[in-house]
């Protein structure tokens, strides 16, 4: 089986697909227009920001799990919350990070509001 790459940036790519039984020939182009690497780079740069908000809002990476079953519940559960992070999204006008930052302040301020609330003997 062979894959043809571009360069990605990733080093450990080809290592990877090498291993699974690929065979890897990286592809080599002169024919490269500045419009061609930019539109490439922002699309790139879109699917970067995704992976980055999976782990970094999602918590991707913090399931300790090594069952398939429990994996796979992981990963659905991710992306269900990352559809829903998206919705939101587009609802609020606001990044993953800035919705993130909101729903911590938010959460802050309950909290306090029910310590101080425990504190005076008003717990509803």
């Amino acid at each position: 089986m062979y894959l043809f790459l571009f360069a990605s940036g990733t080093k450990f790519l080809p290592t990877m697909l090498a291993a699974r039984g690929f065979s890897v020939w990286p592809a080599v182009t002169t024919t490269l227009t500045r419009g061609l690497i930019l539109t490439t780079y922002q699309k790139r740069w879109l699917v970067d920001v995704f992976h980055k908000s999976l782990k970094q809002n999602a918590a991707l990476g913090k399931a300790s799990v090594r069952r398939r079953v429990t994996q796979n519940n992981h990963v659905f559960a991710v992306l269900y919350a990352m559809f829903k992070l998206e919705c939101l999204k587009t609802k609020q006008h606001l990044s993953h990070f800035a919705l993130r930052a909101h729903l911590f302040l938010k959460v802050t301020r309950i909290a306090v509001d029910e310590l101080q609330a425990s504190r005076s003997g008003n717990i509803s």
